[in-house]
């Protein structure tokens, strides 16, 4: 291979490399995406991924073992609403002023006793975990919430 082609066939690939090396935050094209699309929805966390991982919420078994809907999220006026494990919570969010940058403000909570916890996530992992969101996007239908640990959480429309 001649050096010119050697040279043209390495900008290419580095030409495409960089075309696939999207920011996780803008998790595709979503050019049209505004807040007002994931408003007034009940969503459902469906997984959440971490440096350390990916993890999937099994619902079947949490509707087996009793628990139902948790870790739901729901966004009327200025208020997050929802249900974590046992306890439902209710706080303001603030969408910044950067694309998709979103926070939590306190959220207050029923102070329910969790008597068991679902496997792959806690309450208190949740909160910990929306407390430290600084980004959203739409992404497939689904919403995700990017956080300043570097997390991911992907909720999915909750079917009522």
């Amino acid at each position: 291979m001649t050096h010119s082609k050697l040279i043209a066939l390495l900008l290419a690939l580095t030409a495409l490399a960089m075309g696939s090396c999207q920011s996780v935050r803008a998790g595709g094209n979503s050019a049209d995406v505004d807040f007002s699309m994931v408003m007034d929805m009940d969503w459902i966390l469906s997984e959440l991924k971490t440096d350390s991982g990916t993890v999937v919420l099994n619902r079947e078994k949490h509707v087996e073992q009793g628990f139902g809907n948790i870790f739901t999220l729901r966004f009327e006026d200025e208020l997050a609403i929802g249900k974590a494990m046992p306890n439902t919570f209710r706080g303001p969010y603030t969408l910044g002023d950067e694309d998709r940058a979103i926070t939590f403000g306190p959220m207050a909570t029923t102070r329910m006793l969790a008597l068991t916890q679902p496997e792959e996530l806690s309450e208190d992992d949740f909160f910990a975990y929306m407390n430290n969101v600084v980004g959203w996007n739409l992404v497939g239908g689904n919403l995700e919430l990017y956080t300043s640990t570097d997390g991911v959480m992907i909720f999915v429309p909750l079917d009522n």
